[in-house]
């Protein structure tokens, strides 16, 4: 490769950067996008793609931070050695430490608080409320809770012989 410039700092942090990203992007939104096009095109009505609409946007910018974000912890890992082994076991050190740290003052503390700030500690943590405030899980969990009430109450009502509205057959 013939560069006809010599390279500064910043060009060589965003190629590496890129390719990190471009590799854990590869893993994290391909699988997003693929799995939403085969859902929409056996879902036969495109009705669907506005209701679920905000979960892709939410899962391919999810997928994006994690690629930014992981990509430049890795560098700065990275930065730390020249040994690659070294560099992975920071890398899972960091992931595998910072969750037991956090499960083990969270274990200590749960019935002092119940606002959980010790989950701070953990980088999975962290990622993953930034997953649920993207994908609205709680919002999504609650109306799974009342989907499942109603099917109960209607089986219930099935069971004990009643028509939907109070009616008795």
């Amino acid at each position: 490769l013939y560069l006809s410039r010599p390279m500064r700092r910043l060009d060589y942090f965003a190629g590496k950067l890129g390719v990190i990203a471009a590799f854990l992007a590869a893993v994290m939104v391909v699988p997003v996008l693929l799995a939403y096009t085969i859902g929409v095109a056996f879902s036969l009505d495109l009705t669907v793609i506005p209701d679920t609409g905000r979960i892709l946007l939410g899962a391919v910018l999810y997928g994006l931070l994690v690629a930014l974000v992981c990509g430049l912890v890795m560098l700065a890992l990275s930065s730390l050695s020249r040994n690659s082994r070294l560099v992975a076991m920071m890398w899972a050190g960091l992931w595998l430490i910072s969750g037991m740290i956090s499960q083990s003052v969270g274990s200590s503390l749960r019935h002092q608080d119940q606002r959980r700030p010790w989950e701070i500690i953990s980088f999975t943590h962290n990622l993953h409320r930034v997953r649920q405030a993207l994908l609205d899980t709680e919002a999504a969990h609650r109306q799974l809770q009342d989907l499942l009430t109603q099917a109960q109450k209607a089986a219930e009502a099935a069971a004990s012989g009643e028509l939907p509205g109070g009616l008795s057959s």
